[in-house]
């Protein structure tokens, strides 16, 4: 602490005399040191020193109050305070740096109403999904499933992104969803006398949009075609 000292001298004839000395002792600066933590890679954070008059920064940062950092990795991040008196103080600040997610919303589908398109699936993290942009859609079996699957109530452009538990690193994608309507199938048939007991009917199928089918009679599959006939 700042002390004062004394100090008698007494010379050959016995004479004295005295004087004193304060030694003011300054305390240190509370040197102090903030900035934005976590980032995102390829994210900035600014890095602001306070409580002394000048700074000098490790990491091979230039002097001054405040510095702009864009960290590869986690870093640790060191300034020295000077304040007036001369005396110094440090101050420490980690910058995490968190991997940017990938958002995979899936490729463009054109699908029936109300069927299921697509996982969505990030490539790190755990986190939410959300609709950023399109129709009707919801997400089974839960948005904090990394690979949840998405399912339309619309045709749209439909902007899915996926939000790290951090509330950092946000990324998005975009699919887009056309909505059909489900092919119409019917049938007639013809039934053709034949001798005997026994009769051929023939069944030939109609509808919207049938490019491909496959007859079912009983549980047995018959061969595609515009129709067949059973005995």
């Amino acid at each position: 602490a700042t002390t004062t000292y004394t100090i008698t001298g007494t010379d050959v004839a016995g004479c004295t005399a005295t004087t004193q000395v304060t030694v003011t002792v300054n305390t240190p600066p509370t040197v102090t040191l903030t900035g934005t933590s976590p980032i995102c890679a390829g994210q900035s954070s600014v890095l602001t020193a306070g409580g002394a008059n000048t700074y000098i920064w490790d990491n091979l940062l230039p002097a001054g109050s405040s510095n702009t950092v864009s960290p590869l990795i986690t870093t640790l991040y060191n300034v020295t305070g000077t304040d007036l008196n001369g005396c110094v103080n440090t101050a420490l600040f980690t910058v995490t740096v968190n991997a940017m997610p990938t958002a995979n919303a899936g490729a463009d589908v054109a699908v029936c109403q109300l069927t299921n398109v697509m996982n969505a699936t990030p490539s790190v993290g755990i986190g939410t999904w959300t609709i950023v942009l399109g129709g009707n859609g919801s997400f089974t079996p839960d948005v904090n499933t990394a690979n949840a699957t998405f399912t339309v109530g619309n045709s749209g452009i439909y902007t899915l992104a996926w939000t790290e538990n951090n509330f950092v690193c946000i990324d998005a994608d975009t699919v887009v969803v056309q909505l059909t309507q489900p092919p119409t199938s019917d049938f007639t048939m013809t039934d053709v006398a034949c001798t005997g007991d026994a009769s051929i009917v023939t069944y030939t199928g109609t509808g919207n949009a049938l490019s491909t089918f496959v007859w079912t009679w009983n549980g047995a599959t018959a061969t595609p075609g515009n129709g067949i006939g059973f005995h």
